[in-house]
């Protein structure tokens, strides 16, 4: 039996093919239990960083899941977005809103069927989280951006730290600069339950020309 799809169920999660069911679970409810249930703020702190770079350009919402990214982007971001997601089910409600240019599912642990040089920013809120991804992916996101394209993160701080993520960008150091970290909180101020409190860190950086 799979796991209730709530916060606790996903932080616990492990393999891909787990990832995959609870969030098609969880896809229509989504919104109303995660979004605004637990007043999620990373989706709206990425934006507001991104809306600040120097640049636009074709973005990629990278762990889509419903569109919280894009609710905040759209319309302000010139130049297009684009989403993938593992799951075929927040996939399928992201569509629903029209807020991105296209949208596609696809696996973060395995080669992208995308081209070099692709993208202008990668943003991502949600994915490199507990029970989700750690560093892993970097190496092809950064293929498929542009020379001087931007990297804006959102990252659980305690994941930040077990899954290595400092030392990751110490061995990316010759393919990205800029690397800044942000605190901010996961959840707006008000916000119950066991993770309220919870914090994150916005991860800016650039992929070297």
């Amino acid at each position: 039996m799979g796991k209730s799809p709530n916060l606790d169920a996903a932080y616990a999660l492990g393999a891909q093919d787990d990832h995959r069911r609870l969030y098609d679970d969880w896809a229509e409810t989504y919104d109303a239990t995660f979004v605004q249930g637990h007043q999620y703020a990373m989706p709206e702190h990425l934006a507001r960083a991104a809306l600040a770079l120097p640049a636009r350009g074709l973005a990629l919402d990278v762990g889509v899941g419903t569109g919280a990214v894009g609710e905040h982007l759209s319309g302000r971001w010139t130049g297009g977005l684009h989403g993938l997601d593992l799951s075929p089910e927040m996939l399928r409600i992201a569509e629903q809103k029209g807020l991105y240019a296209d949208l596609m599912q696809a696996d973060l642990l395995k080669p992208l069927p995308l081209a070099d040089h692709t993208y202008d920013l990668i943003i991502s809120a949600g994915t490199f989280t507990l029970g989700h991804l750690g560093p892993d992916p970097l190496p092809e996101l950064l293929r498929i951006t542009k020379p001087g394209g931007w990297f804006v993160l959102g990252i659980n701080q305690m994941h930040y730290q077990a899954a290595g993520f400092q030392s990751a960008f110490d061995t990316l150091s010759a393919d990205i600069s800029g690397l800044t970290l942000s605190a901010c909180r996961l959840y707006h101020q008000g916000a119950t339950g066991d993770h309220a409190d919870d914090l994150g860190w916005i991860v800016q950086f650039q992929k070297r020309r």
